[in-house]
């Protein structure tokens, strides 16, 4: 038996196909209708066509998905479509680190895009709710009035069953795999993912909170709670925490939901105090930042180095304040002063005084301002060259640059990696396998190197290191490296024996070398004993 509860959310979710996905991990969401929806304005458009109005929250990416090689673009502007009557399209998106394809409704990519839109500028921050109709299909409201929903991105929040880690066997409670101590069945129940209770005793996963007020204890988030008595981080007491005044601190507006929160004395970051804090004049930033009106701090810690009357965020990469411009990485950086000319450009690359850099100022290089542009974090362009990190990989015109993953870009009909062109790799024949093994027709790469007597036609892999082809074997190290590659057998049969022993009707490998008459049927690993040295 599981166990679930019902959990508020408050996130990014797109709806594919009918589909509600979460923007941030992939995985599929159920969330109970009518869903409370906060607007965006920068996100937001609304067209009118012929068949009515229809809401478009369109995400500044590009290549959102791909139909047999053509791809439908998605841009600040707008959409950009492709037509298409292809039913099989696919959408890809990041699950669990893994890339995975889903078909989509391809209808919609027949939508006009000559019609008049309207930026929903007056309805920034404004609220409006999401109905499932009858056919399944969903409309948005906004004061009363209706509006179909094609295509978009969302920030929703919004109530969903959760399953918790939480499993009953018989007359025994389990967390995941652990059995549950002293908790009884008869008054057991789970307030929220980690935490349950019965009349007596509260837990945290395994862990009993032995000083809980049972009666009283609440949960406030996923690693908050409070009795009458005291305030808890999972299931650690917050010592000096005041629990008849401790609340969350609402963070939405400051992309810092539920991290931030206080009690009648004391602000805390995640649970932990925020040491000197003046509880007056605190406010968040944005994120992990904050300040009061003697300190800036960053994730609950002090910075010195920041004015906190003048300061304020840029961006993912850059905050500033009266004094100048600096770098938001590990070890902060002064990288303008409050006179010079400094542009974001977003993704660790920006200019002081027409000078570009990325990451920071021991990286300058030259590039075309007026046509600059940065692709991700180590990926930028210009007018006539592609850039890694600081460094020119490609030079020429060219129509389309997209990221097809961290070390690859595709640039029309090219693939380009940090090291340049892929020779023999073409963008319309190229796909990935299981990362990082790509194909391109009938050849295998191992990132942007060709694997010469590799098959992609028969690849496949063996456990999380090991892969093979119809006649190799590629084994990595744990850092996902090739370590080595048995070439020129017949991996039809293969058989792993562990993670470092594997066999074929006729050989056994240790890694990548084969024993020497070792007996394939009769073969079997003992135990592994460290070899030890005698010293002279």
């Amino acid at each position: 038996m599981k166990y679930y509860f019902q959990a508020q959310y408050h996130q990014r979710l797109d709806l594919f196909d009918n589909v509600f996905v979460s923007m941030a991990t992939g995985n599929v969401v159920e969330p109970s209708l009518p869903l409370e929806i906060i607007i965006e304005s920068e996100d937001c458009v609304l067209y009118e066509s012929d068949n009515g109005s229809i809401i478009d929250f369109s995400p500044p990416t590009l290549g959102y998905y791909w139909i047999t090689g053509q791809t439908c673009l998605r841009t600040r502007d707008g959409l950009v479509f492709e037509p298409c009557d292809d039913k099989d399209a696919v959408q890809y998106t990041y699950i669990d680190g893994q890339l995975y394809g889903q078909k989509i409704n391809t209808d919609l990519s027949k939508m006009p895009t000559t019609q008049t839109r309207y930026h929903f500028s007056k309805l920034n921050g404004c609220k409006a709710q999401l109905k499932q109709n009858d056919d399944s299909s969903f409309t948005l409201e906004i004061d009363e009035k209706e509006y179909p929903i094609a295509l978009h991105e969302l920030e929703f929040s919004f109530f969903v069953n959760e399953e918790t880690g939480f499993t009953q066997d018989g007359e025994q409670l389990y967390y995941y795999d652990r059995p549950v101590p002293q908790l009884t069945l008869v008054d057991f129940r789970v307030l929220h993912f980690n935490y349950a209770k019965d009349d007596h005793v509260v837990v945290c996963g395994t862990d009993v909170i032995s000083q809980a007020d049972a009666a009283t204890f609440e949960v406030i988030t996923t690693t908050l709670a409070k009795d009458k008595n005291h305030v808890y981080e999972f299931s650690k007491i917050i010592k000096g925490a005041d629990a008849k005044s401790f609340v969350v601190i609402d963070g939405k507006e400051q992309d810092a939901y539920q991290q931030y929160s206080k009690d009648k004395q004391t602000v805390y970051y995640f649970g932990e105090a925020i040491i000197g804090a003046d509880l007056a004049s605190f406010r968040i930033i944005y994120g992990r930042y904050s300040a009061d009106k003697n300190w800036v701090y960053r994730s609950g810690l002090r910075i010195a180095l920041f004015d906190a009357e003048s300061f304020y965020y840029i961006s993912q990469s850059f905050v500033g304040d009266k004094n100048g411009i600096y770098t938001d990485f590990l070890n902060i950086t002064q990288i303008a002063q409050c006179d010079d000319v400094f542009v974001d450009y977003d993704n660790d690359y920006f200019a002081v005084n027409d000078t570009l850099y990325w990451a920071d100022k021991e990286h300058p290089f030259d590039a075309d301002l007026a046509s600059f542009s940065s692709i991700n974090c180590t990926w930028a362009k210009d007018e006539t060259h592609i850039y890694y990190k600081d460094e020119v990989v490609y030079e020429g015109g060219y129509e389309t640059a997209e990221i097809f993953d961290e070390l690859l870009l595709r640039v029309d009909d090219k693939i380009i990696s940090n090291r340049g062109i892929i020779a023999g790799a073409n963008a319309k024949e190229w796909h990935l396998l299981i990362f990082p093994f790509y194909a391109c027709a009938d050849r295998l790469f191992y990132q942007q190197e060709l694997l010469d007597k590799g098959d992609p036609n028969t690849f496949e892999a063996l456990d999380d290191n090991r892969f093979k082809d119809k006649s190799n074997v590629y084994i990595f190290d744990n850092d996902f490296e090739i370590v080595d590659t048995i070439f020129d057998i017949n991996t039809e049969n293969i058989v792993l024996i562990d993670e470092c022993f594997l066999k074929t009707p006729d050989t056994v490998y240790f890694q990548e070398l084969a024993i020497q008459d070792a007996d394939p049927d009769t073969f079997e690993v003992l135990e592994y004993r460290a070899r030890s040295r005698t010293l002279p």
